[in-house]
């Protein structure tokens, strides 16, 4: 059974996914208040949950595929809550507004770190938080999931172009909105050589983004649910044809004789009277006897001038003994 983040996450990928991804990405969460599964989404689409994944055509590296100068960026203004304050103090930003670290060695150590599971989860956390706050203003409302990747896939400004075309003309080619990324990412915004619209674009990233969570979820409620107990169904031994037969024949004497020993006392006191008999079942006459026969009138109420045929009634007593008896 499916019982905890691990066994999800890699149902959800369709293999062995490592465990300190999966610590990384849970403490990213609960150290900045971050949804679980969509970091787990994110990373996800970003790096198949690799993180030693690196792009071919940018400086893209880690579990969310942060490029150098983005990385840089985060690191400066989050680093410090994390306990690589030291570090996040060598960055510094140029004239032009871009990054850099004077020494070749640490500015190494600093983006190597994008390597780290869990480092590069907080650093994806603190971002998204802080492109939550850009895109709803850029936008003015609130940003759901799909949404706020895009706004790490193309950056926040980015994201807020791609966003507003997506709902005043998304059949546009999505390429000529965002040239630059489209030539980094040719198979998102191309489907082989044909380009892709904005409204494309964004339901491929809805399906990546908000599917994943959406089997996050279902796979967690199927883990919950308790399998269905088996049947136990009872599986008598077979018995052979000559003792079921021989069986049989015992139940049929055994009912024979019990109904016989019932009916032969009221017969035997009847046959007793005529004679003249004492008898041992005269006192129980008058009494409801078990079987369901003719029984005579009590002697007190017979016209003393009729007799029974003994004859008849010994007679009688044959006729129903061989009945029983077969």
């Amino acid at each position: 059974m499916l019982n905890n983040d691990q066994s999800v996450i890699s149902a959800v990928a369709g293999r062995q996914v490592r465990p300190d991804v999966v610590e990384g990405l849970k403490s990213a969460s609960e150290k900045t208040g971050v949804s679980f599964e969509f970091l787990v989404a994110q990373a996800t689409r970003e790096s198949g949950l690799n993180p030693s994944a690196k792009a071919s055509t940018t400086s893209a590296r880690g579990l969310f595929q942060f490029t150098s100068q983005t990385w840089l960026e985060v690191y400066k203004a989050n680093g410090s809550k994390y306990g690589q304050g030291d570090l996040a103090k060598k960055i510094k930003r140029n004239e032009d507004g871009s990054l850099e670290v004077a020494d070749p060695a640490i500015r190494k150590a600093i983006l190597d770190q994008r390597q780290n599971p869990e480092m590069s989860a907080l650093m994806a956390a603190e971002y998204a938080k802080t492109n939550e706050k850009r895109l709803e203003s850029r936008l003015n409302r609130e940003v759901g999931p799909s949404e706020l990747y895009l706004a790490h896939f193309l950056g926040p400004n980015g994201a807020a172009r791609f966003l507003d075309v997506q709902e005043k003309a998304p059949e546009k080619v999505a390429a000529k909105i965002l040239p630059a990324a489209a030539r980094h990412n040719h198979s998102v915004f191309y489907e082989g050589n044909k380009p892709r619209s904005v409204a494309a674009v964004y339901s491929q990233v809805r399906d990546s983004i908000d599917g994943t969570i959406q089997r996050m979820a279902e796979t967690r409620k199927a883990a919950q649910e308790p399998e269905p107990q088996p049947q136990i169904v009872e599986v008598r031994p077979a018995v052979a044809p000559e003792t079921a037969r021989a069986e049989a024949a015992k139940l049929r004497e055994s009912a024979r004789d019990s109904l016989i020993s019932q009916v032969m006392p009221v017969l035997t006191a009847n046959l007793a009277l005529n004679r003249g008999e004492p008898s041992e079942s005269r006192g129980n006459l008058n009494e409801t006897p078990r079987v369901s026969l003719p029984m005579p009138p009590p002697l007190e109420n017979r016209p003393q001038t009729q007799g029974i045929d003994a004859g008849a009634l010994e007679t009688l007593m044959r006729r129903v003994r061989l009945s029983f008896l077969g």
